[in-house]
């Protein structure tokens, strides 16, 4: 006999869904029971009998997906994304879970996460069926979506909390002098906190007008490497068949060490292709005028383009990748710069509740012109690796821990511009 995750095709929109990623097994005959009581519509004895196996074999998955099930029906979605999670936690590539984890997850207008499992299931091998039905659910929530945001705090210690040089002593006009403290790289603890949002109410079938705010701060003893960035947006978003489009009006301001360093304004586009639904593919653009009130000589306009692929490989594994570029002006040349950067992500979950993402990044710049100082181009070599682990077993309301390491280091012509940091997060996030 199969299990439970095959037998069930009774799923209204999933329907024609007629077997499961785990291996095949015999159903116990409490189990089976209870499948029959569903079958003949007699649910509260099927509810009270699954309740109690529930209690003597708390692992088993057929007996998980069938009280997720029966939450669907009475509308209990929180108990239903229990229940489906739980399975998760065990067997992450059961596929046939991630169908009804998205499906719950839909129901209760959570369209993040909706998206995410449908994603997900898309990689497995799925029968004509289903793979249009999930295509009408993706199709639903870009439609519907009006809402997102995403929440994480951190405790963080940090080699360089204040982005200083690793260099002891450089030479300027050809003579060497010793750099003061201010100037090199300083450890400490501190806190992290990033909190973004964004709502889109409808203006018609078709368009949206996104509304979004973004704050990061990171924030140490005393005020002198306190780093904070308030950015805003605002715009139409276009929903066309496989594409999403955006027109955005942005400004951004940030401060550091207690004082004004940067503020901006300027506009952005973007541009969203979905792929066959397991692969989103997009594009950007942007140009706007940066201002630094203590530094006036770096004012001037900036311009960007990137372009980036998100990818399920497989019913519970996601890789990731960005390419971009960008140009800054100067008011003199020595301080005006091209940029281009690339990273690679992949993200994997894994039984027993962890899952693990690991980001390698990569950046050049180069300067207009020599530096008056130093007598030469700083042309800079950023290289960069982010690691993280999640433990989606603990689920605090709808945070998670987490705990990051990010190593970066940077080689200039220029050593004074040399930077070295190691950074570890512990905390929780809400985007998992």
């Amino acid at each position: 006999m199969k299990s439970v995750y095959a037998f069930f095709a009774l799923v209204p929109v999933l329907g024609s869904c007629a077997h499961a990623s785990a291996a095949t097994s015999p159903l116990p005959e409490s189990v089976a029971t209870a499948k029959a009581l569903m079958l003949n519509n007699r649910y509260p004895e099927a509810e009270t009998l699954l309740k109690q196996l529930a209690l003597t074999e708390p692992r088993s998955n057929d007996v998980a997906f069938l009280l997720g099930l029966l939450a669907l029906r009475s509308r209990d979605y929180d108990a239903a994304v229990d229940a489906f999670r739980s399975i998760l936690i065990r067997s992450p590539d059961a596929f046939r879970v991630r169908l009804e984890l998205g499906r719950a997850f839909f129901l209760k207008r959570d369209y993040e996460n909706a998206f995410r499992q449908f994603q997900f299931a898309r990689a497995a091998k799925l029968p004509p069926g289903v793979e249009a039905a999930i295509d009408r659910y993706v199709e639903s929530i870009r439609k519907e979506k009006n809402w997102s945001y995403n929440v994480s705090f951190a405790v963080a210690p940090d080699t360089n909390i204040n982005n200083g040089t690793s260099a002891r002593e450089t030479e300027l006009f050809g003579l060497p002098f010793e750099l003061g403290d201010e100037t090199r790289q300083k450890s400490g603890i501190g806190v992290s906190l990033v909190v973004g949002g964004e709502f889109a109410p409808r203006l018609n079938e078709r368009t949206r007008l996104r509304l979004g705010a973004n704050i990061q701060r990171r924030e140490y003893s005393g005020t002198d490497s306190d780093d904070m960035t308030l950015a805003m947006h605002a715009g139409p978003r276009l929903v066309l068949t496989g594409w999403d489009v955006s027109l955005l009006a942005t400004v951004f301001r940030r401060r550091f060490g207690g004082a004004l360093l940067v503020e901006g304004a300027g506009a952005r586009i973007e541009a969203t292709r979905y792929h066959g639904r397991r692969t989103a593919l997009s594009l950007g653009a942007s140009a706007g005028r940066v201002r630094y009130p203590d530094y006036p000589l770096q004012d001037g306009n900036t311009f960007a383009a990137w372009g980036g692929a998100v990818r399920a490989l497989t019913p519970a594994s996601t890789v990731n990748a960005r390419i971009g570029f960008s140009r800054k002006t100067a008011r003199t040349p020595e301080l005006a710069s091209r940029s281009g950067w690339i990273t690679v992500g992949y993200f994997r979950d894994f039984p027993g509740g962890f899952s693990v993402y690991v980001e390698p990044g990569y950046g050049t710049s180069r300067f207009d012109s020599a530096d008056p100082f130093f007598d030469m181009r700083r042309k800079d070599r950023m290289a960069e690796l982010q690691l993280a682990v999640l433990n989606r077993r603990i689920i605090l309301e709808r945070f998670t821990p987490r705990v990051a390491l990010t190593f970066a280091r940077r080689n200039s012509t220029i050593d004074v511009h040399d930077f070295r940091q190691r950074r570890l997060e512990v905390g929780l996030t809400s985007s998992f």
